[in-house]
């Protein structure tokens, strides 16, 4: 049974919208100066995975959200579980 009290998955879920956004909306933020950070999916890309399961539990690579087998992992239900993010501030 859940806990009711622990929002871990609430940074899953952040993490799955972040990815959302720079894939389909835009790849840079705008910050409360009116500078703007650039962000890349980068390095590794760790999983939510039951125990004992024969599921990649991270990718590590240049651009790991890129990678087909991200988006199927996503499409089975599995969450972003940390990112690598390069920020490059303009």
């Amino acid at each position: 049974m859940p806990d009711e009290n622990n929002r871990d998955f609430l940074g899953n879920e952040f993490l799955l919208w972040l990815w959302h956004y720079l894939e389909n909306e835009s790849d840079t933020l705008k910050l409360a100066d009116d500078s703007e950070v650039a962000l890349m999916i980068s390095r590794s890309l760790p999983w939510n995975v039951r125990a004992g399961s024969s599921a990649a539990k991270s990718f590590s690579t240049d651009g790991p959200a890129k990678l087909p087998e991200a988006h199927r992992a996503i499409q089975a239900g599995k969450l972003p579980r940390k990112m690598g993010l390069t920020l490059v501030r303009h």
